[in-house]
């Protein structure tokens, strides 16, 4: 046995249980196998293999999880699972020692499965959380069990390692409240076992830039290869170190994960943590010139590319799409993305002539672009169930692009849902002051349908801060403010709910300066709304031909020389407990 400087050491039948950070490793002493068992916390259970006693059984590190584990519904591990498995766990104090074991295996590639309940009918998630480590891989970070699954329910996550000497170390720590660790298993990997394996990415390749550490990273033109090679749950990881990479052309991706297990493309620093943001930088004209350098691509995901995570990056002087959608595609997240000076950040097209580009199960969350001459997000075809939240969109009056819309969607996109979502400064002014001015903040089409939006901001545009032609379409506590129209509806199946209007500004071309327009054949029912300005040039409500304005619960201040109702030939508009405060100032 070679002996170090240890806390704790405690001989399990399995392996060896490790506590600290300075930790001995015991060599020779149990046999190298392929197949281990641990019951963490607890006794020896039956099964083929039998789950190990853990070392330190009955002992203060130990915890009863539940007096009653075969009431707990199992959906996630396999039939041979003991249930008395969840009876007790290993709980890990925050800032606590790590508890690390050691398995003999001989050298190759194994799954490793971890256990966990969610047995506790005090805790709620968010409150305990934990990482794991493989061979000193970090496999899971704020991991809870909680969130995970729904309550009384056991959960297992499996990853895939390889070791290349005589024994397999899996550590855990605590993150925040007291997580806990059920059981743990060894075995080896099968061409169904999932990856959580990471490739590493740096600006320059180094060693045999195979991805396989931080000493042997790829380059960005190796991440569509490391995809193709990668398991379901496997990581890309680009270094987050200060230094930026510069985008020579898009990387083509045609392939992805499995349903529930995408593949990651996720920014960190040397330790796997989302500190800092890799910076992917193009050729586009800095500052945005209309007439410069258009810049190119970054990620580009044609058929195949499915079941994708992008997080925790960024983009510079990006040209039309951070992120194109050139396939059909389906189960595509993208998080934690900010942009600066772009053309977009994410666009679907077909990338063949005859194809077709229809994006399912999007995600587009916790992002944020500054400078953009045509949109954040355009989506076109048949695209449906979207989710877009947290995003926030700064045009920054980039002129001369025919023109900026903040959120563009098109053809018959449907069932999207748009919440805690803020568009800026859209603005379009190159046709003179005689012509008509777009630039807008939300904008749907004709054909689009299942349209919500939820806690909303449109503000600066030099058009509608909201443009929606659509059907099926729901705001629920929209902000607009400071565009020529701050509401334009389109469509005859469209309800708003508390909505606020405030200030609307025309700043040149032609077109009314309106608080609410209905385009011709068009209805609308506003709940609820607050509408305030000062300016004698503004129309409160315009109501074009054929169309149908109704107004319950609605307080309206405004200067005493705006007109209140605009309406046009055969329109009609029905106010029910409009109150109108008239303030010159």
């Amino acid at each position: 046995m070679t002996r170090g400087t240890a806390l704790l050491i405690a001989v399990a039948v399995s392996g060896v249980l490790i506590v600290g950070a300075s930790w001995e490793r015991l060599i020779g002493e149990a046999t190298p196998t392929t197949r281990h068992r641990l019951n963490v916390g607890g006794p020896v259970l039956p099964g083929s293999p039998s789950w190990s006693a853990d070392a330190e059984v009955n002992s203060d590190r130990s915890a009863t999880l539940s007096t009653d584990p075969s009431a707990l519904s199992s959906p996630s591990h396999t039939a041979d699972t003991p249930s008395q498995l969840f009876a007790t766990g290993r709980k890990l104090a925050i800032g606590g020692e790590a508890v690390k074991y050691d398995f003999p295996v001989p050298p190759g590639d194994y799954e490793v499965r971890l256990f966990f309940a969610a047995a506790d009918v005090n805790e709620r998630a968010g409150e305990n959380l934990l990482d794991a480590s493989l061979e000193d891989e970090l496999v899971l970070r704020d991991y809870d069990v909680y969130a995970e699954t729904d309550r009384d329910q056991t959960a297992v996550e499996r990853a895939r390692i390889t070791v290349s000497d005589d024994a397999l170390s899996v550590a855990m720590a605590g993150r925040a409240g007291a997580p806990a660790l059920t059981g743990l298993e060894v075995l080896p990997a099968t061409p169904d076992t999932p990856g959580r394996r990471v490739f590493h990415i740096a600006p320059q390749s180094k060693g045999r830039a195979d991805g396989s550490s931080w000493d042997n990273p790829g380059t960005l033109s190796d991440i569509p290869a490391f995809i193709d090679a990668a398991q379901p749950e496997d990581a890309i990881w680009l270094l987050a170190d200060g230094s930026e990479y510069p985008l020579a052309e898009p990387m083509v991706l045609r392939s992805g994960g499995e349903t529930g297990e995408p593949v990651t493309v996720r920014g960190v620093d040397r330790d796997g943590r989302a500190v800092g943001q890799p910076v992917l930088v193009g050729s586009r004209a800095d500052p945005y010139d209309p007439d410069g350098e258009t810049g190119e691509g970054a990620f580009r995901l044609e058929k195949g590319a499915n079941n994708l995570v992008f997080d925790n990056l960024a983009f510079r002087n990006v040209g039309n799409g951070a992120f194109r959608l050139g396939g059909d595609i389906q189960d595509v997240v993208i998080d934690r993305v900010s942009a600066q000076n772009v053309r977009r950040l994410v666009e679907n097209r077909a990338t063949r002539k005859d194809d077709t580009a229809t994006v399912s199960g999007l995600v587009v969350r916790r992002s944020e672009v500054r400078g953009f001459s045509k949109s954040v997000i355009t989506l076109r075809g048949s695209s449906h169930d979207v989710l877009i939240e947290d995003v926030v969109g700064d045009s920054q009056r980039q002129d001369g692009d025919r023109f900026a819309m903040g959120i563009h969607l098109s053809d018959t996109v449907h069932d999207v849902l748009i919440r805690r979502t803020t568009m800026r400064n859209s603005h379009d002014s190159t046709k003179g002051q005689k012509k008509y001015w777009n630039g807008d903040g939300f904008v749907a089409n004709s054909g689009v349908r299942g349209l919500t939006l939820i806690d909303t901001v449109a503000t600066g545009s030099t058009d509608a801060g909201y443009d929606l032609k659509s059907a099926d379409t729901l705001l629920v506590r929209p902000f607009a403010a400071d565009n020529k129209r701050n509401y334009r509806f389109w469509n005859d199946g469209i309800e708003v709910e508390n909505c606020v209007g405030e200030n609307p500004h025309k700043r040149g071309g032609n077109g009314t300066q309106t608080q609410v327009q209905l385009a011709p054949d068009s209805a609308v029912v506003l709940r609820g709304c607050t509408f305030r300005d000062d300016s004698p040039d503004t129309v409160v409500f315009e109501v074009s031909e054929g169309s149908l304005m109704r107004v319950w619960d609605t307080r309206v201040r405004m200067h005493p020389a705006a007109n209140k109702v605009l309406t046009r030939q055969d329109a009609e508009s029905r106010l029910t407990g409009v109150t109108w405060v008239l303030e010159a100032r």
